[in-house]
């Protein structure tokens, strides 16, 4: 059984390039505005952090890492390590 080009899933530290696409993710899953069963399913945040929150911690937090889907080897977005 072949795996080419078979998507994978990374986990990366946090960049800059990932904080939109953050605090969509974090907006859609606000308590406030989630309906209780699909938080209850889905899971939910309370913290309402902004995008400059995000920045904050860029620098600031020791684990900050997300999970990338795509090709192993694909470019990342430029300031984005592995």
């Amino acid at each position: 059984m072949s795996t080419a080009g078979t998507a994978t899933i990374e986990i990366v530290r946090a960049g800059e390039a990932h904080l939109q696409s953050i605090v969509e993710l974090a907006a859609d899953r606000r308590l406030d505005v989630t309906d209780p069963q699909r938080a209850g399913r889905d899971g939910f945040l309370v913290s309402n952090y902004t995008l400059a929150d995000y920045r904050a911690r860029l620098t600031t937090a020791e684990h900050f890492w997300v999970a990338v889907k795509g090709h192993r080897g694909a470019r990342l977005p430029d300031g984005v390590q592995r």
